[in-house]
């Protein structure tokens, strides 16, 4: 056969996602933070939809990854009894000490994004990306609230490691099991287990520039300025008059009383945000100190394991 004619073709798909403009905001940052740290991504960038007639267009995240890449659903069997949407959260035996999936890990800390289940990655062999990244900083995966504070704490970083599931809401389990392979939070606890790699995770995040991690606001289209605080103060009263009576009105669980935490921290955060001037200059100062907590916690315990 004609090798010419004997060649796969690579098909490369496209997403365009559509959210809230905090979250949209988050995602892209989340993502940018991602490759400064040498974590795999898909392609990336701004784009804009049609919004009906005399509307601006919406701002839009397109995606771009090579359809060779799978879901990891479609590589792991359900157990048995277990809720459908499990599926969602287990990751295939071969990946669960997958350097690609951990590499994230102390980022996604810094960041606050707690979402990282099986179901957002795309799996080629050993080759992972890492998708959605939009329950990072004050947004959560589904366009709520969540505090990102500057003084980061266990509880934090529980956040991110372990997770309660929409099905079962008192029933705690680890976001991903690459990443409680690392570490976890136990009795109160950071407790390491794999120390090379929780060491080389260390020298990962001191490796990116403050600067960068700045320029990644600005690109995702944070600012200062009147703009700004007038959507912070709408999402205070947002979080007074809807969210929070909303939450305050579920059937008690766990998941329900991370909710209302996270609630009342975003409005401490929009807070504090509107005294120094907008989301911008807040975030600076929110990365850099959370930053400086984190790599002190997490050296501390590597030095207990």
């Amino acid at each position: 056969m004609d090798p010419e004619h004997s060649r796969k073709f690579i098909v490369k798909e496209f997403i365009v996602k559509e959210c809230p403009e905090p979250t949209l905001q988050a995602d892209y940052f989340g993502l940018e933070m991602l490759q400064l740290a040498g974590v795999p991504t898909y392609e990336f960038y701004f784009g804009k939809k049609p919004d009906g007639d005399n509307r601006p267009p919406k701002r839009v995240l397109v995606s771009g990854f090579l359809d060779a890449f799978q879901d990891p659903a479609t590589m792991v069997a359900l157990p048995e009894g277990a809720h459908p949407d499990t599926i969602k959260t287990i990751l295939p035996d071969s990946l669960k000490s997958n350097k690609h999936i951990q590499q994230a890990m102390l980022i996604e800390i810094l960041i606050g994004e707690y979402n990282s289940k099986a179901h957002n990655f795309m799996i080629l062999g050993q080759s992972v990306q890492h998708l959605d990244q939009g329950g990072c900083l004050s947004s959560t995966a589904s366009g709520k609230f969540k505090g990102f504070l500057p003084e980061l704490t266990l509880q934090d970083i529980q956040d991110v490691i372990h997770c309660y599931s929409d099905w079962d809401p008192n029933l705690e389990q680890s976001t991903n099991s690459a990443y409680a392979s690392v570490a976890e939070v136990i009795d109160g606890n950071l407790v390491i287990k794999d120390r090379n790699t929780a060491q080389h995770l260390l020298y990962q995040l001191r490796s990116i520039p403050q600067e960068k991690i700045d320029q990644a606001l600005e690109n995702a289209g944070f600012e200062d300025g009147e703009n700004s605080i007038l959507r912070l103060q709408s999402w205070i009263l947002q979080i007074d008059q809807k969210l929070l009576p909303k939450y305050n009105g579920k059937e008690p669980s766990k998941r329900r009383d991370q909710y209302l935490r996270w609630l009342s921290t975003a409005k401490d955060t929009f807070e504090q945000a509107i005294l120094m001037g907008g989301e911008l200059s807040y975030y600076k100062h929110a990365l850099r100190q959370r930053r400086a907590v984190l790599e002190q916690i997490w050296l501390e315990a590597m030095n207990k394991s």
